[in-house]
């Protein structure tokens, strides 16, 4: 099969109009200044180092002028993978669509998470590349969701059968069995976001009662201990098997010069004595923890 080279034109750019930047200045303030994907990105392993872009992806992408510009294709493209490391556990890589404006176009490259971000444009896929790995279908592709009008980045849930529990956590480092654990979400320059961590139906059945619960993020791909405690909120149970909610909310604005990748997480615990808590508790109807992630603009 024959395809296109990984390269196109900016899908608004008429400077025989009128000036090209002022057609980005016009998408930057329809945008409201946001960037992102509109459709599903599908990205899948072809032979070899070979990625396949589908066609039908559509976004808009930051320039490297303070502008945005329209990118997509309706048709396949094949982009160059690069092989997994020769140590050190795996890599994260970001399928990339970066924007030359002057030219009026983009191309389609896989690089290093690190590196792309430093980049004007858009992330397309995250592609997770195991140590030694050579060829494409050993690696795991995530095509980007459709995220720009989406406020909702992340819905995570954990339920427990009647009884379960008696864990006696008491602290943010060792709850982290019992975590409720967002997927990765892309975190980007100057947005606010909004994490929320609800338990419905927890009580505590030895202990003084005082509990607490919290949120916190580590960059994707780290180790689960390596995520750190954002915002917490103390918890007093009045009462032995006196089931109750609980909640904890954090919004926080993003002042990193580049985009990233998060995983947050929520946490409960107690925080004195020798406590042991339960949730989903006789008449806890519905997810008994629960972890949202929004997007709350700029």
């Amino acid at each position: 099969m024959t395809t296109p080279p990984p390269e196109g034109r900016l899908l608004w750019a008429q400077p025989l109009s009128y000036d090209a930047v002022e057609d980005r200045l016009v998408i930057r303030a329809l945008a409201r200044g946001r960037i992102g994907t509109l459709a599903q990105v599908t990205a899948e392993a072809g032979s070899g180092l070979q990625v396949i872009v589908r066609g039908g992806w559509l976004a808009v992408a930051s320039c490297d002028d303070g502008t945005s510009a329209v990118v997509g294709a309706r048709e396949d493209h094949v982009v160059a993978a690069n092989a997994g490391p020769a140590s050190g556990g795996s890599r994260e890589d970001w399928l990339w669509c970066e924007t030359h404006p002057e030219e009026g176009s983009w191309e389609l490259r896989i690089l290093p998470a690190g590196q792309a971000a430093q980049l004007p444009g858009i992330q397309l896929a995250t592609i997770t590349v195991p140590q030694g790995a050579n060829l494409a279908a050993q690696m795991t592709i995530i095509g980007t969701t459709a995220e720009l009008d989406r406020r909702l980045l992340s819905f995570s849930a954990r339920n427990y059968e009647w009884g379960e529990g008696g864990w006696s956590d008491t602290s943010w480092g060792n709850a982290g069995g019992n975590a409720v654990v967002s997927e990765p979400v892309t975190v980007r320059p100057g947005q606010w976001y909004r994490v929320i961590h609800e338990l419905n139906s927890v009580d505590v059945i030895q202990g003084s009662g005082q509990a607490a619960i919290g949120v916190g993020w580590r960059p994707t791909g780290q180790a689960q201990n390596t995520t750190v405690l954002h915002r917490a909120e103390m918890v007093q149970h009045n009462g032995y098997r006196l089931a109750r909610g609980c909640r904890v909310q954090w919004t926080f604005r993003n002042y990193d010069s580049a985009p990233s990748s998060r995983i947050f997480e929520g946490r409960y615990w107690v925080s004195a004595g020798n406590g042991l808590y339960r949730m989903g508790t006789v008449g806890g109807f519905g997810d008994h923890q629960v972890l949202t992630v929004e997007d709350m603009g700029s």
